[in-house]
C-alpha cells in the first residue's frame, strides 16, 4: 500500500516534467520547502492543475515515491484572486516567492517562515497597495533574512559595539549591519541617513498592513529600497 501524508502548501512556482507531468516547488509549515511530481497535470483534462497554480494556498495528499513524492491530489483553499487582478500585486507576490525560492533550502520546515509568507499574501490579496511593489515585496524580504538568521544589526555598530547614535552611520555589508560615525571614517561604507535607520527598524517590528501606509518621502523609500536590494547582492 502507497504511503500518503497531507500537507497545506503555498504554490512557488511549476514547470513541465516530461511529458505530461509538472514539477511543483511549495512550501508548507510541515515539510518546508519541497519539489512534487504532479503526474498527467499537463494534460487538457487534468483536474489538479487549477488547483496547482503559483501563488495558492493549497491542501494536498502527497504519495511517497521512490525517486520523486508525488501528487495524489491538490484542493486550493486560497487562490488570492485580488493579488492576480492586479499587476502591481502580481509583481510584489512574485518578487517575495522568487527570494523565498532562492534563498530557502529543500527540506528543512519553518512554521515561522510558512506563517510569515502567507501572512504576506493574505495581506497583499486584501490590501489596496499604496507602496510601489519592489519596495513591498522588500519588507517581506528583510523580514525572511531576519528569519533565517540574517537579522541586520541595527542598534549598534558592528565594529566597536557602541550604540548607535544619530549623523554619520553606513552599513556594512560584509558584517550585515551598521558601523558608527567614527568606526565609518575608517573605511569607505555605504552612507545611511537616519531616517532610513528608523524605516528599517519599523518594518522588521510592524505587520504588512501597517508598512502599507507608512508615510515616507520618495527619496527614503528608494534609499531604503538600496540598502535591502545591496544587503541582497552581497549574500
Amino acid at each position: 500500500m502507497e504511503e500518503t501524508y497531507r500537507i497545506k502548501a503555498i504554490i512557488l512556482n511549476r514547470k513541465p516534467f516530461r511529458e505530461s507531468d509538472l514539477s511543483v516547488s511549495v512550501y508548507s509549515a510541515e515539510m518546508g520547502k519541497q519539489v512534487l511530481v504532479a503526474r498527467g497535470a499537463k494534460k487538457f483534462r487534468s483536474k489538479a492543475a487549477a488547483h496547482l497554480e503559483p501563488i495558492c494556498l493549497t491542501e494536498i495528499m502527497v504519495v511517497r515515491g521512490k525517486q520523486f513524492d508525488y501528487i495524489g491530489s491538490a484542493v486550493s483553499d486560497n487562490c488570492f484572486i485580488k493579488i492576480k487582478e492586479n499587476l502591481e500585486k502580481i509583481e510584489a507576490a512574485g518578487r517575495a516567492v522568487f527570494w523565498l525560492n532562492k534563498l530557502v533550502k529543500e527540506g528543512e520546515s519553518d512554521q515561522q517562515i510558512f506563517e510569515l509568507l502567507k501572512e504576506y499574501l493574505e495581506t497583499l490579496d486584501k490590501i489596496n497597495l499604496k507602496i510601489e511593489s519592489e519596495s513591498f515585496a522588500n519588507f517581506f524580504i528583510l523580514k525572511l533574512l531576519e528569519n533565517l538568521g540574517y537579522r541586520p544589526e541595527l542598534h549598534q555598530c558592528v565594529l566597536c559595539k557602541n550604540k548607535i547614535l544619530p549623523g554619520g552611520n553606513s552599513y556594512n555589508f560584509l558584517k550585515s549591519g551598521l558601523v558608527c560615525k567614527s568606526c565609518s571614517k575608517t573605511e569607505n561604507f555605504l552612507t545611511v541617513s537616519d531616517d532610513c535607520i528608523k524605516l528599517l527598524r519599523v518594518i522588521l517590528d510592524k505587520k504588512f498592513a501597517i508598512l502599507n501606509n507608512i508615510k515616507a518621502s520618495e527619496s527614503l523609500i528608494i534609499e531604503t529600497k538600496n540598502v535591502i536590494n545591496a544587503v541582497l547582492d552581497h549574500l
